[in-house]
């Protein structure tokens, strides 16, 4: 069977507000700061000005971005007001408030018109939440009673969702905007991307016949 080569760039977003609120904290001494969704972070917001310079020579047929919104302003940021394909699938697993997102309903006007298409995202509640009577209108008090984690194991089912997805894709040259567990999960790296790092994994798709 014919084959191709896909190039898909790995680009994790720029520092977040709970980054920030977690700098030089161990891991196991921190505590939620609840940062909602979290934006960039003002060195978040010079990262990617940076990362647009780096960016210059990537040409991608197709940009992913998960539909966090660090990631989106990540992606913004960096490609401008171009076509985006938001992927549900490309989220961070979710540990803290930054990781549970904004409803459908509310997070897509500003972005729509940037440039972004929601198709992708099926729900008006998009990221991992094992509990019942999930809705738009309860979903932060929810996780602040109960807390869950997402499991290493789902994370890493829908990095091999993901990949399937873009094999089955047209494009050759993807660029993928998304978050540091996903992103280590997906190519078993023994460490997460730097905010903003650039890396870039091959993969080999069937041609198909015109």
């Amino acid at each position: 069977m014919a084959t191709h080569t896909k190039r898909i760039h790995l680009i994790r977003h720029g520092e977040s507000t709970h980054n920030l609120a977690c700098e030089g904290i161990p891991k196991e001494k921190q505590v939620d700061p609840y940062e909602w969704d979290a934006d960039l972070s003002p060195t978040g917001e010079k990262q990617v000005k940076e990362l647009a310079g780096a960016v210059g020579d990537l040409k991608p047929d197709l940009i992913i971005s998960s539909p966090l919104t660090r990631a989106l302003k990540t992606t913004y940021g960096a490609f401008g007001d171009v076509p985006v394909l938001v992927q549900p699938i490309a989220r961070e697993g979710v540990e803290n408030a930054c990781d549970i997102g904004t409803p459908k309903p509310l997070l897509t006007p500003n972005w729509e018109k940037r440039g972004a298409t929601f198709g992708e995202v099926a729900q008006d509640l998009w990221w991992y939440a094992p509990v019942e009577n999930h809705t738009i209108d309860n979903y932060q008090q929810l996780f602040r009673e109960q807390r869950w984690e997402e499991p290493h194991e789902e994370v890493v089912a829908r990095t091999l969702e993901l990949e399937k997805w873009i094999l089955q894709r047209p494009e050759k040259e993807i660029v993928v905007v998304g978050h540091s567990s996903f992103i280590k999960a997906w190519t078993g790296m023994d460490r997460k991307l730097a905010n903003v790092e650039i890396h870039t994994i091959t993969r080999e798709a069937p041609t198909k016949a015109q």
